[in-house]
């Protein structure tokens, strides 16, 4: 539900309750990758988003969290490493949390759960 000017709550139509779902989902597995200092890529977010709401994710589907909330992620194209660390040919996106939209927390090296709770509130 959404609250309008003059504070009286409306429903989100169905495509906004979804991408809303998708939008927790993935600040969720993004908030464990990152604490395990694992990289994001967007198989790993893919498939947490799919385990946890049941449904199809895709690039799309990302591209209009993006739309949304622009300042939320910072995106990379980042070469595939092969064996040994040899890079390859092929890139994956790489993805990371981005708190820098907030002047008084700058970056840090944990997403913690009131950064979690904050940010899905807007």
């Amino acid at each position: 539900e959404v609250e309008d000017v003059e504070g009286e709550s409306q429903e989100l139509p169905e495509s906004h309750k979804l991408l809303l779902q998708f939008f927790k989902a993935c600040e969720t597995a993004v908030q464990m990758l990152t604490n395990r200092n694992e990289v994001i890529t967007f198989l790993k977010i893919k498939r947490a988003i799919e385990t946890i709401t049941k449904r199809n994710f895709g690039i799309n589907n990302l591209k209009q969290i993006q739309t949304v909330f622009q300042a939320a992620y910072t995106f990379s194209w980042e070469r595939v490493l092969g064996r040994f660390g040899k890079k390859g040919n092929e890139f994956e996106l790489h993805m990371s949390f981005n708190l820098d939209y907030k002047a008084e927390n700058p970056n840090t090296a944990k997403f913690s759960p009131q950064d979690k709770v904050e940010r899905e509130d807007m």
